[in-house]
């Protein structure tokens, strides 16, 4: 409390309120000792949780974030220059409450071969209170919009800006697990020049009233994208992670398309990039959605048909 800062972190450091004290814990380990102590007198309370809420299965996710929270000094400072490396983007919209666990997310990555692009939409809540403690951070750029122009705008002034080969999405309400960009970075290494798209498995979190989450499953990815499927279905292809060059080639997001591109924007750039490039499959869960019922896609389901019908036959003749 010395620098006048809360000392325990608050509901938008941490998605479960119940780990506040592990949390706390793990801060310390890096700079105080823990004395252990016996007692046959004391036994720890058993606390019992209903099994829908598979709390075994949620720590078992949750806990390496938390214990890794003392290495964001390191990577801060680190002088490691990768040949390989990835942009991050997580383009926000009055998503402040959300935004801090996605960006903890990103900076306790076991490897350094990252940079962080945040692209602020002209948000309306706290967000920009809460980029001010990122500003300073060396791997971190963010970009503040003076008016709001939607995701598919954002996307493409971060791959104007990116310096790096490839740029994984990473929505503001997401997570990373620990080792993403490592087991990316290993298939990057081995894949062909004619790749453009990365994919893989998620792990898929329900919200419900009051922000509680419940965690629902692994869900798998398709091994091989089938571009007239992935418009019938609108299957979530989660994680995304692309080729800067390949998008650029097809001139990024395109913001004249059904409803200005703000809309169904993952779907749209998927299928015109797979069309003449390559797309990997990775069976492993690289990715932590966050299923909300006030997301601007459930929000907007209703208007997916209209998309759908437009999509195909537009998309095809670029």
């Amino acid at each position: 409390m010395k620098n006048g800062q809360p000392a325990f972190s608050e509901a938008d450091r941490l998605p479960f309120m119940d780990y506040v004290c592990m949390d706390m814990k793990y801060q310390l380990e890096s700079k105080w000792t823990w004395q252990h102590v016996s007692s046959v007198k004391w036994h720890s309370p058993v606390i019992r949780t209903p099994s829908w809420e598979r709390a075994q299965e949620q720590w078992s996710l949750i806990h390496p974030i938390l214990a890794a929270h003392s290495n964001m000094e390191a990577l801060a400072n680190n002088p490691e220059q990768p040949c390989i490396s990835i942009s991050i983007v997580i383009c926000t919209y009055n998503n402040a409450e959300y935004l801090p666990w996605a960006i903890r997310s990103v900076l306790i990555q076991d490897c350094f071969h990252w940079k962080l692009l945040i692209v602020d939409d002209a948000s309306t809540d706290s967000t920009s209170r809460v980029l001010d403690s990122y500003r300073n951070h060396p791997s971190i750029t963010i970009i503040s919009n003076e008016s709001n122009q939607g995701k598919s705008n954002c996307l493409n002034k971060a791959i104007q800006i990116a310096s790096n080969d490839w740029l994984l999405e990473l929505d503001a309400d997401d997570w990373l697990p620990p080792d993403c960009i490592r087991k990316l970075i290993h298939v990057i290494r081995a894949a062909s020049a004619e790749t453009a798209l990365l994919h893989g498995d998620h792990y898929d979190w329900l919200e419900r009233p009051r922000k509680q989450l419940l965690f629902r499953g692994l869900r798998k990815g398709t091994p091989h994208i089938q571009r007239k499927t992935l418009i019938q279905q609108a299957a979530p292809v989660i994680p995304r992670c692309y080729r800067i060059s390949a998008l650029r080639q097809i001139g990024g997001w395109n913001t004249e398309s059904l409803f200005d591109g703000r809309l169904y924007e993952d779907l749209e750039i998927i299928l015109r990039l797979t069309k003449d490039n390559e797309e990997v499959y990775i069976p492993s869960a690289l990715y932590h959605r966050r299923n909300r019922p006030s997301s601007i896609t459930k929000l907007n389901a209703a208007k997916y048909a209209q998309w759908a019908q437009w999509a195909e036959p537009n998309i095809e003749k670029k």
